[in-house]
């Protein structure tokens, strides 16, 4: 693996157990974007395919791989945009996304490269996963085209510097472009048959509408339920600075005051 600065923002998102079951990355220091199937695969007892938001008491792991950071993170989905079969995707809607907040801090200046580049078709990307567990592996594909959807079509075809096609394992990953470096999409499925060498992507112009992705400083509107943001006599410390800005605005005024 390399250190660069864009792949720091690399999760691998893992069961209570520690096993990876797929590919995140970081949008901001405190969400991170995977599959909401990846995130179904991780929490015990529920199907691949669920469609409801799992709870706040439900915790994934996630894991950096390329920070140094020591012991996984726990997670929890704040953003839900249930998994569906492909010929129910919609051209207007984000399927199959989750977005997490993580219960502890991350580095502050974690952020993706800003994704810019158009996806069009004969672009080269790059994807990071875990097809045989941890360390994990990266490989190239070429954008072929758009699909129903919104979704991209990645053909591994000779193209590839490395063995393994975009299969399980890969879910989640961020697409990084050949030239730019930038995150220009998620991974989001493959072909059942890897020897078809196809894969499908979900382009960052659809992810930047992700609430979590346009206001990536503003705590999730579930916070009350997830920790005590009061602090007592205790001072605010800097790492306190999202509790701070929900208490602030809690606090503001709603409506006309009362004398």
């Amino acid at each position: 693996m390399t250190d660069s600065r864009e792949e720091r923002v690399l999760v691998h998102v893992c069961d209570p157990e520690g096993r990876v079951h797929g590919i995140g990355f970081m949008i901001s220091r405190w969400y991170a974007v995977t599959c909401a199937h990846v995130v179904n695969a991780a929490l015990p007892q529920r199907s691949l395919d669920a469609r409801n938001q799992p709870n706040l008491e439900a915790r994934v792991r996630l894991s950096f791989p390329q920070l140094g950071i020591p012991d996984a993170l726990d997670a929890v989905v704040v953003e839900w945009h249930a998994p569906k079969p492909f010929e129910e995707a919609t051209g207007c809607l984000v399927d199959d996304v989750a977005v997490l907040w993580l219960t502890a801090d991350t580095p502050a200046d974690l952020a993706p490269p800003p994704g810019n580049t158009p996806l069009v078709a004969g672009r080269r990307v790059r994807c990071h996963g875990c097809p045989q567990g941890p360390p994990g592996t990266y490989t190239w594909g070429r954008v072929s085209g758009h699909l129903k959807g919104n979704w991209v079509e990645v053909h591994h075809g000779n193209d590839s510097r490395v063995g393994y096609p975009i299969q399980r394992g890969f879910s989640g990953s961020p697409a990084f472009d050949g030239e730019t470096s930038e995150i220009v999409g998620m991974v989001v499925a493959a072909d059942r048959d890897p020897a078809r060498g196809l894969s499908y992507l979900i382009p960052c112009d659809l992810l930047k509408e992700l609430d979590s992705w346009r206001h990536p400083d503003r705590p999730p509107p579930q916070l009350p339920f997830l920790v005590e943001p009061y602090r007592g006599l205790a001072t605010f410390r800097e790492e306190d600075a999202r509790f701070f800005f929900w208490t602030r605005r809690l606090c503001s005024p709603t409506g006309p005051a009362h004398h």
